[in-house]
């Protein structure tokens, strides 16, 4: 049975960052595994420069999630 402790959401915002919520394993393309706790924004658009990061480049390339469908 999954508790609320262990629970992960993920939320892709209106035409941006994926919103990544709980307790999660964040793992670099090395293979570094790093346990992390909270919140954080992965990008969407493929632009930004923090990757896997998001920094707020999706607004200034006007990225349109609407256009992926």
């Amino acid at each position: 049975m999954e508790t609320e402790e262990n629970t992960v959401a993920i939320t892709a915002t209106p035409n941006g960052p994926f919103i990544v919520e709980g307790n999660f394993k964040l793992i670099d393309r090395e293979g570094k595994a790093e346990v992390r706790k909270g919140r954080i924004a992965l990008c969407r658009c493929g632009r930004s420069y923090k990757q896997p990061f998001c920094d707020g480049t999706h607004r200034k390339i006007h990225y349109n999630d609407l256009s992926l469908k």
